[in-house]
């Protein structure tokens, strides 16, 4: 495992979170707050769901998803760096426990809809009663309030119903990134950490309200600026960012793969034309009715030589220029070797484990990666055990199935 070089200060030491969360914005969210130093509990189920999920699954699992490696999967960076305990909240001895850890928490993250947790006894206006200074971010998709706060959804309907997909020439989902993760996660970050400089004025927690929908709108900022400015959306041509223009696009190569072209501005356009023997085309930049041909010339030239030949030529000459990297070629690009953004972890059973790194570099108080993402249960023990629970009530907490140990 990572380590930091000063003796272990890392800049979320001495904070704890209670991770109610499922999916990705929450597990993102606290991934990010366990990799600088908080102690992250999740707070899991201790046995197969039950009520309406059940009813309506008719005892039927999740469907596998390939696509993501499962939330306790040493491969998983979302869910390292931290500790698990399975409690069943609907009952009084479980509400009970998640009581007793709120009273010594600084921060409680879940994703549930609107007024599930109300329900369940574990809300905010419970929760500030017990502690004054906890801190509560909800992570939903339309926020705790107007008329679409309890319609259920997932990322593709987020980025749909804020407008993402209509600044895309051809909308196609560009995976769970910018509504759950940028949208929702990354936006939940930033609430946390500005309540709790807040608390240290204040002496008080608060409720974070993070809605994804709200959080893609705000990405979408520079957009709607523009559209608003001219009560339209901008022509094709103007949307360089989306690729509708030769020098901002993704071209193939001779074998097969692709690069990444970033020229908008005229002094790299200048010099990719040059490095690429095309000086016939640099006045036609700003020339619309040029594009198609300048996108053919490029589109030939680039198929004359492979991917990494015309890498290495291009940015000799101050070209924005990337080559479009498969995963299994990140681990050995110099680059993303020097920042640690995928990194070797030793496995006890595993051996050589490889995950993302963590992009946030502090100088003083870095972060680092101390554990593996938990089983579900393993550390319940522990946590009951520091919560105040003697030996005697947390086996009988477990026989009557109000906590999951990780022992079945």
């Amino acid at each position: 495992m990572q380590s930091n070089n000063k003796e272990n200060l890392q800049a979320l030491s001495g904070l704890t979170v209670l991770d109610l969360s499922r999916f990705a914005p929450g597990p993102f969210c606290t991934g990010i707050l366990g990799d600088m130093g908080a102690d992250i509990i999740k707070i899991e189920e201790a046995g197969r769901p039950t009520g309406r999920r059940a009813d309506d699954g008719k005892g039927k699992g999740m469907p596998e998803v390939k696509e993501f490696a499962p939330p306790d999967s040493p491969f998983d960076p979302s869910n390292r760096n931290k500790r698990s305990i399975g409690i069943n909240l609907k009952s009084d001895a479980g509400r009970e426990i998640f009581h007793r850890l709120a009273k010594m928490a600084d921060i409680v993250v879940e994703g549930f809809r609107p007024g599930v947790t109300d329900r369940l006894g574990i809300g905010y206006e419970k929760l500030k009663e017990i502690n004054k200074r906890i801190i509560y971010c909800a992570i939903t998709g339309y926020g705790q309030d107007g008329p679409y706060r309890f319609l259920p959804g997932h990322d593709v309907n987020y980025i749909s119903q804020a407008g993402y997909l209509s600044i895309l020439k051809e909308p196609r989902l560009p995976g769970n990134l910018i509504g759950d993760i940028a949208g929702g996660g990354m936006q939940a970050v930033i609430g946390i950490l500005a309540a709790v400089i807040a608390r240290d004025k204040t002496g008080e927690g608060q409720f974070v309200d993070i809605s994804i929908t709200d959080g893609v709108i705000a990405q979408l900022g520079p957009y709607f600026a523009a559209y608003s400015m001219n009560k339209k959306m901008p022509d094709e041509a103007d949307m360089v960012s989306t690729g509708t223009v030769p020098f901002y696009n993704l071209y193939k190569t001779k074998d097969c793969k692709m690069l990444s072209l970033g020229c908008s501005e005229p002094w790299f356009y200048v010099n990719l034309c040059k490095a690429l023997g095309c000086e016939d085309m640099i006045s036609h930049q700003g020339v619309v009715e040029k594009y198609g041909e300048v996108t053919e010339v490029f589109t030939q030239r680039f198929l004359e030589k492979t991917r990494d030949e015309w890498f290495e030529i291009l940015i000799k000459s101050d070209i924005a220029v990337s080559r479009v990297m498969d995963f299994d070629e990140l681990a050995d690009d110099p680059q993303i070797r020097h920042r640690d953004m995928i990194v070797d972890l030793e496995h006890p059973i595993l051996g050589k484990v490889k995950q993302a790194g963590i992009p946030v570099k502090l100088s003083a108080t870095p972060g680092s990666i101390r554990k593996f993402a938990p089983k579900r249960g393993e550390d319940a023990v522990k946590i009951l055990e520091e919560t105040g629970y003697s030996k005697e009530e947390i086996e009988r907490l477990e026989k009557d199935d109000v906590i999951y140990t990780g022992g079945l």
